[in-house]
């Protein structure tokens, strides 16, 4: 299970680290690219955080290259999957399923604000009887010299331990190599 600290190190540390094909921005606007991330995430991660086969599937069927170049450094070493979904030049974003069921999406560029307001809707927006969503990080953090807006929370079913951290990691720098990175992984109630 991840700790919701070591989780948000991770994060962090992967935003600021992560090679990502190409080094242009892209020539859609950051509110553009940061659509296609959320949609991306709804589609994959959101919607099948308990089904990575269905992630698989998806990635399959939309023909996402998969294992590019770039997979390894994207996987730091852990068993995975990496898919490109980029639009050429114009936008560069990833869909990464590890092997433990962690899934993620990574946009190259991507406007903070719409990143932050689509995974808070989406979160906010569970509402079934039974389940529990617990905002657990709200933080903004400067990482050498990079300013970072970490959100994540908690889905579980009501009164238990384990469950779902769902987490939102962004940045409007241009020293960021990855300005959005959003995660679903099994974790504890912190």
């Amino acid at each position: 299970m991840t700790k919701l600290p070591c989780m948000a190190a991770i994060l962090a540390a992967a935003l600021l680290t992560q090679p990502v094909q190409g080094q242009s921005g892209g020539s859609l606007s950051p509110e553009a690219q940061a659509n296609l991330v959320t949609r991306l995430w709804t589609d994959t991660c959101a919607a099948h955080f308990s089904g990575p086969a269905q992630i698989r599937s998806f990635a399959a069927s939309r023909l996402f290259q998969k294992n590019p170049p770039y997979a390894q450094d994207l996987l730091k070493g852990q068993a995975g999957t990496v898919w490109d979904v980029s639009l050429g030049p114009h936008a560069q974003n990833s869909l990464v399923l590890f092997d433990d069921g962690k899934c993620q999406v990574l946009g190259r560029r991507a406007k903070s604000m719409v990143i932050n307001e689509v995974f808070e809707k989406v979160l906010q927006g569970i509402n079934a009887p039974g389940l529990s969503v617990q905002k657990i990080v709200d933080k903004e953090i400067d990482l050498k010299g990079v300013k970072l807006r970490q959100l994540a929370y908690f889905v579980s079913r009501t009164n238990a331990d384990q469950g779902w951290v769902f987490a939102s990691t962004t940045s409007d720098s241009d020293k960021a190599s990855i300005q959005a990175t959003l995660t679903t992984a099994r974790g504890s109630k912190p």
